[in-house]
């Protein structure tokens, strides 16, 4: 009776151990892998590291890193993060700014562009880099902007 119960434990366990290997095999010869057309890719843009600290009415000089080709444009929208109710509003609270694509090294394309911080209060501002065309936003940062009379207060 041992014996006819060893069977179907047997039989299961030598089945699952085939499928394990099929599945494998199927895995390690499948078709390859195809890159996605670069009309359907995602491009990309970076925003390079910025200074801990910038000053209202100081001007900030925005770039990246991008796979955008050169000539292509990039909108850099720089706004205030948060307002303060019952206050009066800054002058302003929110710039756009459309700069051009330049050519790099290995694919690495470059921008630049400088924001201009007159009229914004101090405080937590946020920076965002993307396509012209498409409209994806690719990355952002946030900027600090300290009154320059008080130090490390906003």
């Amino acid at each position: 009776m041992m014996n006819n119960k060893k069977i179907p434990f047997f039989l299961i366990v030598s089945i699952l151990l085939i499928l394990v290997i099929a599945i494998a095999l199927l895995q390690l010869n499948g078709s390859p892998e195809t890159a996605a057309p670069d009309s359907v890719r995602s491009n990309i843009i970076g925003i390079d590291p910025l200074d801990s600290q910038y000053y209202a009415d100081d001007e900030i000089v925005i770039s990246g890193n991008t796979t955008l080709p050169a000539g292509d444009e990039i909108r850099v929208h720089f706004y205030q993060s948060s307002f303060i109710h019952g206050k009066i509003r800054p002058n302003k609270t929110s710039i756009e700014i459309v700069t051009d694509v330049l050519p790099g090294e290995s694919g690495n394309n470059r921008w630049t562009t400088v924001i201009n911080t007159t009229g914004f209060w101090p405080g937590e501002n946020v920076v965002m880099a993307y396509s012209n065309t498409n409209k994806e936003i690719n990355a952002s940062r946030i900027v600090i902007l300290n009154n320059r009379d008080k130090i490390g207060e906003y």
